[in-house]
């Protein structure tokens, strides 16, 4: 065990929360502002998951928190929800023309934000090497949670399985 041990604990404990708030205060200052559960659900419906299933899986929330937080996007115009035209019982989700501009603006918004959170990284190499130790961090903080379900199915209207299971 090496003397920082303690110390990086309490950084990376740290770190997590500030870096959280400063991504809520940015996306509270959009023009359509958002929360963070918020600001990832329309990203995670732009990239192609539109079942409340796979969405709440993403989350490791409930199917009820996340179709509570699905209900409050459509009434704000920012996702449409419609039912499957494979299986009348099976919701997708999908966001529209509004939601894009909002998610486009948050992206922006938060890349600026961070950015400057990494102005000190000066050169490709010290942005090498944060890169990969925070990718190695992210992993293996993963790793913690269950794999979320995928979007394919062995058949329309089959249950969703979780990505180790399609292996």
């Amino acid at each position: 065990m090496s003397a920082y041990d303690d110390e990086l604990v309490f950084l990376l404990i740290a770190l997590g929360g500030r870096l959280s708030r400063l991504e809520q205060h940015v996306l509270e200052q959009l023009p359509v502002a958002l929360t963070y559960r918020q600001y990832r659900l329309l990203a995670r419906v732009a990239e192609g998951h539109h079942t409340p299933q796979v969405l709440a899986s993403f989350a490791n929330l409930t199917l009820p928190t996340i179709s509570e937080s699905i209900t409050v996007l459509v009434r704000r115009g920012l996702l449409t929800r419609t039912t499957s035209p494979t299986d009348r019982r099976a919701v997708l989700v999908h966001v529209t023309a509004e939601g894009k501009k909002a998610l486009k603006a948050a992206d922006d918004a938060l890349r600026v934000a961070f950015t400057e959170v990494m102005r000190d990284l000066e050169t490709e190499a010290d942005k090498r090497v944060a890169y990969e130790q925070l990718s190695l961090l992210h992993t293996r903080a993963g790793e913690f949670f269950p794999p979320p379900l995928t979007t394919r199915y062995s058949r329309p209207g089959a249950t969703p399985r979780r990505e180790s299971e399609n292996r």
